[in-house]
């Protein structure tokens, strides 16, 4: 079994210090030969409605449950 890198950020920061560090992250992964994959905001989709619902504006618990 290989270890997977499940890495998610709004998709529109690649071009600021944010996305310095998420190309940090692919190439750690990649040098220690994990997995590797990025997700952006579609990775909230993954969570059912009414979990979206309960914990409101509070994205990270939400993007916790994605990678999950």
């Amino acid at each position: 079994m290989r270890t997977l890198i499940i890495q998610s950020h709004s998709s529109d920061v690649h071009d600021t210090w944010m996305g310095q560090c998420l190309v940090g992250v692919e190439r750690w992964a990649e040098s220690s030969r994990f997995d590797y994959r990025f997700y952006g905001d579609e990775a909230l989709l993954r969570t059912p409605d009414w979990y979206r619902e309960k914990v409101g504006n509070r994205g990270p618990i939400v993007a916790d449950l994605a990678r999950l």
